[in-house]
């Protein structure tokens, strides 16, 4: 906004354009929700939309449906399958650390063939 002092006789145009505009884009906006909601709500309404085809008419911004059931399945097998790689993991480690272990009581005996 321009302050009052700052003015001069052309200003009030421009501003009167910018204001007409604004009301024009808005009842335009207003108006082709109004429509879109006309045209859409039958559908919403219709019972046989509310399986399978409901379901691919609503995605997220991924492209995949909104509808999540079976996210948390296939987040339990992305676990189980996480966990049954740790689990094959740390039997391997256990499996290194005993023959570490083994080779280490190994050295530590004494040699007999020395005292013969």
């Amino acid at each position: 906004p321009m302050a009052l002092a700052e003015q001069v006789d052309g200003d009030a145009n421009p501003r009167q354009r910018i204001k007409a505009f604004n009301s024009e884009v808005t009842t335009f906006i207003t108006t082709e929700r109004q429509h879109n909601h006309e045209i859409l709500h039958p559908l919403w309404e219709n019972p046989l939309l509310n399986d399978t085809l409901g379901k691919h008419l609503l995605v997220n911004s991924n492209g995949q449906h909104k509808d999540q059931r079976n996210e948390q399945r296939i987040i339990q097998a992305k676990a189980e399958k996480l966990l049954a790689k740790q689990e094959i993991k740390n039997q391997k480690e256990i499996a290194k650390t005993w023959h570490q272990e083994q080779a280490e009581y190994i050295n530590q005996q004494v040699d007999i063939n020395q005292y013969l």
